[in-house]
């Protein structure tokens, strides 16, 4: 039972890895598509709050420091926020292949 849990991590990290690479490609395809303009906004939103959503609470945790004239985020708030979002993506994925396979037990059992 155990080295099953530990394959449904992996494929789950897995599957949470290559959905924001896929993500990444989709959004990297858009604006290839409106070249040598800009998408609009709404487009790339949609693309892009996949990928970013925890940003606005890591750029708190790790300001840019004073007297900088970038106005982006830190290189550690966007590697922060990557890392949250996979972790999370892969919590929600192995929940969802755990319940998947609690269900295809049952129907095995009955």
């Amino acid at each position: 039972m155990i080295k099953k849990t530990w394959k449904r991590w992996l494929l789950s990290a897995l599957l949470a890895a290559a959905l924001m690479f896929a993500d990444t490609v989709a959004l990297a395809q858009v604006n290839k598509w409106y070249r040598p303009g800009h998408p609009p906004a709404w487009v790339t939103g949609c693309f892009y709050y996949l990928l970013a959503w925890p940003l606005p609470l890591t750029r708190i945790v790790f300001p840019r420091p004073a007297g900088d004239a970038d106005e982006g985020p830190s290189f550690l708030a966007v590697a922060a926020a990557g890392l949250i979002d996979l972790l999370l993506l892969t919590l929600l994925i192995y929940a969802l292949l755990s319940r998947r396979a609690r269900r295809k037990e049952r129907a095995a059992s009955v």
